[in-house]
């Protein structure tokens, strides 16, 4: 399976939302980035760990997002990002924080 670092995944399921904001394919990109961001988080975690900040103490909250059936698609990939955020070291987590946070759900 190809790989980015955990932090070059962040940035396309990101990217991708933002963008997809921007031309009014938000559902259909968050179907698409959904499972693509669950399937390179689970090998980010198995092979990729010692890249991440403190995996332990996130743990539960990124297991929990991931898990969430009841969510929406667009609020499902969302709740990964603000759970996986914490463990990639970036400085202006806040800011990155406060643009999830207003993206539609």
């Amino acid at each position: 399976m190809p790989s980015g670092s955990p932090r070059q995944v962040f940035e396309v399921a990101f990217k991708s939302l933002q963008i997809a904001q921007q031309i009014g394919k938000y559902g259909l990109v968050a179907e698409a980035v959904g499972p693509w961001l669950m399937e390179r988080w689970a090998f980010i975690w198995e092979r990729q760990r010692f890249l991440l900040s403190r995996p332990a103490l996130h743990e539960v909250s990124i297991l929990d997002a991931m898990k969430d059936n009841e969510a929406s698609n667009e609020s499902k990939v969302v709740n990964i990002l603000m759970a996986v955020l914490p463990t990639l070291g970036i400085g202006n987590q806040s800011e990155i924080e406060g643009i999830l946070a207003a993206l539609p759900r």
